[in-house]
């Protein structure tokens, strides 16, 4: 009995460490393919849009490149003994999908920006689900607080 116990709990941990290592890596630099989104999270005026990323297992840094400059943002993924901080960005996984959130200030305006991201088939393509909500403190009845959309990058060759 005690051999059919460990052998439950090594290939438990077997199959855990497996999945963790199966993450999809989004570490490169992506090009916005404006013909193919909606450009929601980037609307940055004319030009090109791309965005630098690197990818570890305890955080994600994103570089967003536009016309307008470079914003950078590290996202930490929150441990499972860890508190999480209330306003820091965060990045957690979802299956094969990378949901970020950060509050931003943009035009004046706190807004919540929540991403989901994830690799097409062959790797070459990320596609960028993107949801900013507005956080003014008060709320009209029928006003629309929030935007999405989807955009899709492809990756740069290395």
């Amino acid at each position: 009995m005690r051999n059919v116990v460990l052998a439950v709990a090594t290939s438990t941990m077997v199959a855990l460490g497996a999945s963790a290592q199966t993450r999809p890596d989004f570490t490169g630099v992506w090009q916005l393919d404006a013909s193919r989104g909606d450009e929601s999270a980037y609307n940055e005026g004319p030009g090109p849009v791309s965005l630098t990323i690197t990818q570890s297992d305890a955080e994600l840094q994103i570089a967003t490149t536009t016309s307008r400059g470079t914003t950078e943002v590290t996202y930490a993924f929150p441990t499972a003994d860890g508190p999480r901080v209330q306003g820091l960005p965060l990045a957690r996984w979802q299956g094969d999908a990378l949901l970020t959130e950060a509050v931003r200030n943009i035009r004046g305006q706190s807004v919540t920006v929540q991403q989901t991201r994830r690799l097409g088939s062959d790797g070459r393509e990320m596609i960028v689900e993107s949801v900013v909500n507005v956080q003014h403190g008060y709320s009209v009845a029928g006003a629309k607080t929030y935007g999405s959309g989807r955009d899709v990058f492809v990756r740069a060759p290395r």
